[in-house]
């Protein structure tokens, strides 16, 4: 199922061009992080393991997220274990609630971490520290907002795949299939808000996570990808509430998917070369042991965005001589998901600080994506950015 995503002034081409001349690492300007830990601001509960505590009674919402009561009451459980517990006794409807209830609670998780460092940055300026110690604390504090920054970014981009994937499968199926009103609403609000942030942007010239994190703390909905509400119900005869047809639900995930990769595209950090890298420059890895991983990373990112590259080039030459639209759709939007993938690769290889389960997220992202025989593999696994 293709839709019609770029029939909507989506280009032609997309631009990968980025991974053929591939740069990751360059520290962000004014930020020379020494340490990761050299200085750690606690929230209480933000340091407990979230994969060794129970949220599924929790019941908040993104709106209360900032009450004192709900400050140290946000943890997530592995969304990979969920889903496996889940595939043998509940239906597919319980899988996918149990999948973006772990989202939302890691980003929740995120948000409450975002607040405790803006409370540190504001304890910085108004407090009395010599010059050595406010220039150690505001280097952490930045890498930790960056990392806010790039994790809500990632997982927010697994939960509108995920669903759009879910959509997607309900309409090959049931073609007259219907979901409340209000999702074509809400996603339609999620990309209006993604689209307004990138134009605020471009009159802004601080760095593109210091923006989002305050955007975010004024907009709790920025980023925030609403869930699929579900099948509308017939009662008595009667239908409850005013549905839609799943396709139109699935037209708006697509302009949101649009949306999306603008936002991703337009992260402009600057990089190190890709063969600085080897040579002259050390990421920031927490742990020295992930250095041979980070490198292999960096290796296999470059080889298979060239191979996206080879098949974009490929691709629009054969689909000029293909009959079935519908084809040419699908074959586009399978370039433009792996696209925005490999650009998340990037952008989580490319912080300040990467610790050892970022690393193992983009082993695992890479992993999922194959090219065999001029097409694209990729396994619709769910897998969410790790809160440690």
């Amino acid at each position: 199922m293709s839709g019609n995503l770029f029939r909507e002034g989506f280009p032609e081409e997309l631009e990968t061009d980025w991974f053929s001349n591939q740069e990751i690492g360059e520290k962000p300007e004014n930020l020379d992080i020494s340490s990761h830990n050299s200085f750690d601001l606690h929230v209480t509960g933000l340091n407990q393991d979230p994969d060794q505590t129970d949220y599924t009674n929790s019941s908040a919402s993104v709106t209360d997220l900032y009450t004192d009561d709900n400050l140290s009451s946000f943890s997530c459980s592995n969304s990979t274990a969920a889903l496996e517990q889940c595939s043998t006794n509940k239906s597919a409807d319980e899988v996918a609630d149990s999948f973006y209830r772990t989202y939302t609670e890691r980003m929740r998780w995120f948000d409450t971490l975002s607040r405790d460092r803006l409370f540190g940055i504001n304890a910085i300026v108004h407090g009395s520290w010599n010059k050595m110690d406010r220039k150690t604390i505001a280097r952490s504090l930045e890498s930790d907002l960056e990392l806010i920054y790039v994790a809500q970014m990632c997982l927010s981009w697994e939960a509108l795949y995920y669903q759009y994937r879910q959509i997607e499968s309900i309409i090959n199926t049931q073609k007259e299939a219907s979901f409340h009103n209000c999702t074509a609403g809400d996603f339609q609000k999620f990309q209006v808000l993604l689209e307004r942030f990138m134009e605020e942007e471009k009159c802004k010239k601080c760095k593109r996570y210091s923006n989002f994190i305050h955007k975010r703390f004024s907009f709790k909905s920025l980023l925030q990808v609403p869930e699929v509400k579900g099948y509308v119900e017939e009662e008595n005869g009667t239908i409850r509430g005013e549905p839609i047809r799943a396709s139109e639900a699935f037209k708006a995930m697509e302009k949101c998917i649009k949306a999306f990769w603008l936002f991703v595209k337009s992260d402009d950090k600057p990089l190190w070369k890709f063969k600085s890298i080897l040579t002259i420059h050390s990421p920031r890895v927490e742990d020295p042991k992930d250095l041979e991983l980070f490198y292999d990373l960096t290796k296999d990112l470059q080889k298979k965005g060239l191979l996206l590259k080879d098949l974009q080039g490929k691709k629009k030459f054969w689909l000029k001589r293909e009959v079935n639209p519908m084809r040419r759709e699908s074959e586009k939007i399978d370039v433009l998901l792996t696209t925005i993938d490999m650009k998340l690769v990037e952008i989580v290889l490319k912080m300040s600080i990467i610790s050892t389960s970022h690393l193992k997220w983009c082993r695992e992202k890479l992993n999922n994506l194959e090219f065999k025989e001029g097409k694209i593999f990729r396994e619709h696994t769910g897998h969410l950015f790790p809160t440690f």
